[in-house]
């Protein structure tokens, strides 16, 4: 039995797939296919997901830029304390 998976996706990104994967000879709900299928038979991703710096936000990318100089670091022992000071 077929079923139907809908989502949404950017209109540009869109066209641009379909005529990436249509140039290796195949469609966008075909490469969608190959990729579950690729993910069941690895159990895993059938790639590495990575950002590009470029694709941070500014404060995104400042708070990783403190955090990789060490500054404004919180340590906590466990969830409770990590809770608390989220104010959660």
């Amino acid at each position: 039995m077929n079923t139907m998976i809908q989502t949404r996706i950017d209109a540009k990104q869109k066209a641009a797939a379909e005529q990436l994967f249509q140039s290796m000879g195949t469609s966008l709900n075909d490469a969608i296919r190959m990729f579950i299928a690729q993910s069941l038979r690895n159990r895993a991703m059938p790639f590495t997901p990575s950002a590009a710096d470029d694709y941070l936000n500014l404060e995104t990318q400042v708070v990783i830029d403190e955090a990789d100089a060490g500054k404004n670091i919180i340590h906590v022992k466990n969830k409770e304390e990590l809770f608390k000071e989220l104010d959660l």
